[in-house]
């Protein structure tokens, strides 16, 4: 008989599958150091239609420029990396850090978005990811809001980008949620 989880339990065995025992990372026989690993993930959805579309042209392109070196398996990965289907989230990273930071960093993404935008702050070793539901953002702040957040000072990126998953290691260091 099957047993039904949620979605949470979902995920998180997801990536519980990826654990391995510590050693087992390896550069020309050498394991990794612990401190040197992190897991990442994409917060928005990736289009499989737009990724095989140009995995076929990335394949294509392979076969005429006779790269023998190739990996096709990596190259059809990296088309589903680059292919963003719709945006759920806009993240944005802050590579700063210190003390009051966090809070400030809070106060000032509110007075930008308005309270009732569904925003989360995730905290990384190095900085702060903040993660923004465009359609949660309401009038007055629909306009600006973006180009307001990407004024503050420590922004290092906005957009789609990869982010540290919350629970697990990022170079010796757990992101959490505040």
């Amino acid at each position: 008989m099957k047993r039904f989880t949620s979605r949470k339990e979902d995920h998180f065995n997801k990536i519980w599958q990826l654990e391995c025992p510590i050693g087992a990372y390896t550069q020309k026989g050498e394991p990794i150091p612990q401190e040197a690993l992190a897991i990442y993930i994409t917060p928005n959805p990736r289009s499989m239609h737009d990724a095989i579309f140009s995995s076929l042209v990335t394949l294509a392109k392979t076969i005429q420029h006779k790269n023998m070196l190739a990996n096709p398996h990596q190259e059809v990965m990296n088309e589903i990396q680059k292919s963003k289907g719709r945006s759920c989230f806009v993240d944005f990273d802050f590579d700063y850090k210190d003390e009051k930071f966090g809070e400030e960093l809070k106060r000032n993404i509110y007075e930008r978005v308005d309270q009732s935008a569904k925003v989360q702050f995730v905290e990384t070793r190095g900085g702060f990811h903040v993660l923004v539901d465009p359609t949660s953002v309401e009038e007055p702040f629909k306009k600006r809001w973006y180009q307001s957040i990407t004024e503050l000072p420590h922004v290092d990126q906005a957009g789609d980008q990869l982010i540290p998953i919350p629970g697990c290691t990022q170079g010796g260091f757990m992101p959490i949620l505040f």
